[in-house]
């Protein structure tokens, strides 16, 4: 396991969960695409670091206090990291509390990230690593 790696992917989420979106980009190659959760109604796929930082804006969007804490990361193979996390916040006209699971699949070259997929489960996550 790249300890290395599993650090760069934690201070990701820190950075995000502090709003500061720089972080995110700082750990990102520059050929990173990040893929939309593919249940969503319109998912989409977003490239560079100017994309992590719009999909990390989006993803909060309708929601206030919104974060992802991972709740497990590991690496079922190498350049490969798996983070179940769970989202949660506040709907921003409502106020209700909302929370949820919600899987990345990360790949890694050269200390960063190269591409981050969304799953809505583990179960889903590992599958598509399997069916490559």
């Amino acid at each position: 396991m790249s300890q290395a790696d599993i650090d760069t992917i934690r201070e990701s989420y820190a950075g995000f969960n502090k709003g500061d979106m720089d972080a995110m980009a700082r750990n990102v190659h520059p050929e990173f695409t990040v893929t939309d959760r593919e249940e969503l109604p319109d998912p989409q796929t977003y490239e560079g670091a100017d994309g992590a930082t719009e999909a990390a804006s989006l993803a909060g969007e309708g929601f206030e206090d919104y974060r992802i804490d991972p709740d497990e990361i590991f690496e079922p193979r190498e350049d490969v990291i798996v983070v179940v996390a769970t989202q949660s916040g506040r709907g921003a006209a409502s106020g209700a509390p909302v929370d949820g699971t919600i899987v990345h699949l990360w790949r890694m070259r050269d200390g960063k990230a190269i591409s981050m997929h969304a799953y809505s489960s583990r179960e889903q996550a590992l599958q598509a690593l399997d069916s490559e």
